[in-house]
């Protein structure tokens, strides 16, 4: 029985393992989207005011 218990131990714990694994690999696509995201529009207002805004006023904010 406790040879029973130990085996469905192990299968629990690398049910858990992997699903560990799965949400970091989550998490870590979801900050690279929004990260891609948020750079992208910054650059793109970057661009469109580049002719208005001068290198200086970029570097303060």
């Amino acid at each position: 029985m406790s040879e029973q218990n130990a085996r469905a131990l192990d299968r629990w714990l690398s049910t858990i393992k992997q699903l560990l694994q799965l949400l970091l690999l989550a998490i870590v696509i979801v900050l690279i989207v929004t990260n891609w995201y948020s750079v992208n529009i910054f650059a793109k207002r970057f661009l469109h005011s580049a002719t208005k805004v001068s290198i200086a006023d970029v570097l303060t904010v």
